[in-house]
This record gives C-alpha cells, structure tokens and sequence, in this order.
C-alpha cells in the first residue's frame, strides 16, 4: 500500500498495465476511495494544477477493478457445472 502512494503517478499506471493482477482488490477498492476524491477536488480548485495524470490513474485503477470483477463473475458462472458448449 505504502509502495502505491509513495511512489511517482507514472510508475504506478505503468504497474497497473503492465501487471494488473499483482494487486489485490481491497488495495484497488482502497486506492480508487482514495484518488477519486483527490482527483475531484484538483479539478474544482482555482490554481493550475496537473489533471491529466490523475484522470489517467483513476481510469487504469477502476479498468484493473472491472476486470477482477468481470473474471470473478466468469469463474463463478461456469462453477454450476455448465459451460458455453453444452448445447442441452
């Protein structure tokens, strides 16, 4: 956890990509509670600040969360027994 905040932005998005399954998903549940909000108020403040890399990071955090819970509904739908070629 301390390696995902205390690193720079472009080493977690590239972790993120290249590696989405190293991380755990209460990590990312905690990292998206986390950055989402951040992202919202760096947007809304009157002084320029960088808005690009944290969109970009808020996007490969909740993308790498999709894509657990998406395999998770597969494994479960296919743990009743049934595949996709039974035809009956």
């Amino acid at each position: 956890l301390a390696s995902v905040f205390f690193q720079s932005r472009e080493v977690v998005i590239k972790k993120l990509l290249e590696d989405a399954k190293s991380f755990d998903t209460s990590l990312l549940i905690i990292m998206l509670m986390v950055f989402f909000p951040l992202m919202i108020l760096g947007f809304g403040l009157a002084i320029p600040t960088g808005v690009f890399m944290p969109t970009i990071l808020v996007g490969c955090i909740g993308g790498a969360l999709f894509g657990k819970i998406i395999v998770h509904l597969k494994s479960f739908s296919h743990s009743d027994g049934h595949s996709d070629d039974d035809n009956g």
